[in-house]
């Protein structure tokens, strides 16, 4: 009968587990429609380029997985090994092509892999109505933006989702007291993938081994176990390295410009100051067409309405009132986590770490360096809200100041959830609309080249004029190292090398000689 009873209770947890997560996902499905109508952007358009003339599918998806590595447009990454990521990214290619909106589809449904993934662990650590109002905060927030629309860094999500897992399945061996083989199994798949995926992924496992390794001395060996895949990847990479014929060590760039220990330290803290700041208060933001969208803290946006602003400041402030008396009223279960809380502290600066390292040049660039890569906020932010809700314990509300807070913190988080999703469709409205002549532009060039691609002379020019194919800017980067220092390539340029041409050699030239 106990049994039974349990049993049962288990089957409603994961019906209203899931109830919560479909309600979500259809909230980020519809604030997101219209980043379905994006184009290309950034590095996702070099990527195309650069292996546009890769014929067959096979060499695009495993013979690419070095990519960075082999970049001859704005080439400087050639340290950073991520296999996983461009085995995706040509999968996708390979599957999708030139339909850019199943490439941002892909993106959201990735992000909601992190966000089931994260409801779960956290619908296993406090009460269920918090779990769904932190996956509901997180899954619609602003500061998220940026990268689940920037397809060519879906992996990256991935990625975090896989990290989520990691942590889950330390908090279940720490609630049993044991490491089982089946939960080391799951460690060592989460990270195999976590690792192959972006390098980061090496840090935070090392985090969660050590954890692991702290709290059950006795299973030290078998948990050593954990550290193959950062192994593995290490010596991947380093080979990888060696035989693409790489033999400079390239410093960072703070190591390049002699920054001091004080200024790493101040780069660090400002930077995990700023995505804290920016989570919980949201800035202001714009877009550079064909780049990236970035913090804006002069102006405000014409579809980010001060009301917005206004409200989320209030709901935040709510919120973390509510949480705070939460936390507060569970201080005595600290003590059990501050292992947990202390590794997940460490991945937290670790991760603003390495990011300073691979930007940060000097003081006075620091807060452009920030500013204008907008999508590292996201893994601090997976990291903080596992940490934040770690410190609300589960278990049955004794008291009726714990059952207002978490009514008021639930309502908050629905308040503040619909409030940034009205804005994050109002960015993406606003962006597609702007980039759908590109859009359109690029249906029309893929008609034409299934239409004369036979043509063993086929040719176009596509002249920056028309509408649709910017220009990126000299101060883009853009260009390869033997292009002349004034080379400003067009989108369509680089999406079809193997097509255009110059407009004095080219057999279809747009516009044509005689439109007006």
């Amino acid at each position: 009968m106990f049994n039974d009873a349990i049993s049962k209770q288990l089957k409603q947890d994961d019906v209203m587990r899931w109830l919560g997560f479909c309600f979500i996902a259809l909230a980020v499905l519809f604030f997101y429609l219209p980043s379905l109508l994006f184009p290309p952007r950034a590095d996702q358009v070099i990527y195309l380029s650069e292996t546009a003339t890769i014929q067959k599918p096979l060499d695009l998806i495993f013979g690419s997985y070095d990519h960075n590595r082999h970049r001859t447009i704005a080439p400087g990454d050639e340290l950073l090994f991520r296999p996983l990521l461009y085995v995706l990214l040509g999968t996708e290619q390979v599957i999708l092509g030139h339909h850019f909106w199943a490439w941002q589809l892909f993106g959201i449904l990735a992000h909601l892999t992190l966000v089931w993934m994260l409801l779960r662990l956290l619908w296993h650590v406090c009460d269920p109505w918090l779990a769904f109002a932190g996956a509901w905060v997180f899954a619609l927030s602003v500061f998220n933006y940026e990268l689940v629309t920037w397809t060519h860094l879906s992996g990256y999500i991935l990625m975090m989702a896989c990290i989520v897992g990691v942590i889950e399945q330390a908090v279940l061996c720490i609630e049993d007291s044991d490491v089982a083989w089946r939960r080391l199994g799951r460690l060592l798949m989460y990270s195999f993938v976590a690792c192959f995926f972006y390098e980061t992924a090496n840090v935070f496992v090392l985090m969660i081994t050590g954890l692991l390794i702290f709290s059950f001395p006795q299973r030290a060996r078998r948990l050593l176990v954990l550290t193959v895949p950062v192994f593995l990847y290490g010596l991947c990479s380093y080979l990888n390295y060696v035989c693409a014929g790489h033999t400079n060590t390239h410093p960072s760039a703070a190591v390049a410009h002699g920054t001091s220990a004080g200024q790493y330290v101040w780069a660090v803290l400002y930077t995990a100051c700023w995505w804290f700041y920016e989570g919980l208060f949201n800035g202001m933001y714009h877009y550079v067409l064909g780049i990236r969208t970035m913090f804006r803290a002069d102006e405000v946006m014409v579809f980010k309405t001060l009301v917005f602003n206004d409200l989320q400041v209030l709901m935040a402030l709510i919120m973390l009132v509510c949480f705070l008396g939460l936390a507060w009223i569970s201080r005595r279960q600290f003590i059990k986590k501050m292992g947990l809380l202390t590794a997940l502290g460490g991945m937290l600066f670790s991760y603003a770490a390495v990011i300073v390292i691979g930007r940060f040049h000097d003081s006075r660039d620091l807060f452009n360096t920030v500013r204008i890569n907008t999508y590292y906020s996201y893994i601090f932010w997976v990291i903080i809200v596992i940490a934040a809700f770690l410190l609300v314990s589960r278990g049955q509300v004794k008291t009726s100041w714990q059952r207002w807070l978490i009514i008021v913190f639930v309502a908050a988080s629905v308040v503040s959830g619909l409030s940034q999703g009205v804005t994050v469709y109002g960015m993406a409205d606003h962006y597609g609309k702007a980039a759908h002549a590109s859009v359109s532009l690029v249906e029309g060039m893929d008609y034409l080249v299934q239409t004369k691609s036979t043509d063993l002379q086929f040719s176009f020019y596509v002249d920056p004029s028309v509408r649709g194919n910017y220009s990126y800017g000299l101060s883009d980067g853009i260009r390869k190292l033997t292009d002349p220092p004034d080379k400003q390539y067009s989108f369509i340029e680089l999406l079809y090398p193997q097509y255009f041409r110059p407009r004095q050699s080219a057999e279809f030239k747009f516009p044509t000689e005689n439109s007006s």
